[in-house]
């Protein structure tokens, strides 16, 4: 599986970490818990993140960028 991806860095303010941490820890022990099988952080919950991230902001328009962007800070 490591061929198929790229390693990707980024910075991120430390509560987003936190709460990617958290949210991954709930939905690992939920899916292990139903399915009996491993779900990993890297092959699994950041592909499941990027994805459904990049779809909810897929329709955006700049004004409403802006306004998650001023958003992030609070």
């Amino acid at each position: 599986m490591k061929d198929d991806q790229i390693g990707t860095y980024m910075y991120l303010p430390k509560h987003q970490h936190q709460e990617l941490s958290r949210q991954f820890h709930l939905l690992k022990a939920e899916y292990e818990y139903e399915y009996n099988e491993e779900f990993e952080k890297n092959p699994h919950f950041y592909p499941l993140a990027v994805k459904y991230g990049l779809d909810s902001l897929d329709s955006l328009d700049a004004s409403e960028i802006q306004e998650k962007l001023d958003s992030l800070d609070s």
